[in-house]
């Protein structure tokens, strides 16, 4: 499972078999509480070996940016809620910065680009652009897969 936590929260269940890696399900979903639900019934229903979610830290010279566009610190009450709910031993946090290591260019070649599966649960006008939330989630999930399978 891969999750990108924020406003908007980026949700994905990938499969590796023989160092393919393969789309279950993704999701971009919007406010704590769906995406706290959206978290159970993908532990529930596919129990994932590992959960990848970006670690959220909150540096000083971000506040201003972060407290305008996010005032509850979404990501930082996902982050919590996945601490508590899964094992330690199947968690994996990823810094921010990891997404450069898993560019479009790969996501395109591994076929998770443009995923007609992806649900939206969100009230934005433009649902187009929700989709990086999505590939974010994927960056995080292929970005331990490759290190680790």
């Amino acid at each position: 499972m891969g999750l990108d936590p924020g406003v908007h929260s980026g949700y994905c269940i990938l499969e590796s078999v023989d160092k393919r890696i393969f789309p279950v399900e993704a999701a971009v979903v919007e406010g704590h509480l769906p995406m706290c639900e959206k978290i159970v019934s993908g532990l529930a229903r596919w129990s994932p070996d590992i959960v990848v979610c970006e670690l959220f830290r909150l540096a000083p010279y971000m506040s201003t940016q972060v407290s305008a566009h996010d005032p509850d610190l979404s990501s930082s009450q996902l982050q919590g809620f996945v601490r508590y709910i899964v094992l330690p031993e199947h968690l994996v946090l990823v810094p921010a910065n990891m997404k450069s290591a898993v560019p479009d260019e790969e996501l395109k070649k591994l076929g998770l680009w443009k995923w007609e599966k992806t649900e939206i649960i969100s009230a934005a006008e433009n649902k187009s652009r929700l989709s990086v939330h999505v590939h974010d989630a994927m960056r995080h999930a292929v970005y331990y897969l490759w290190r680790n399978a």
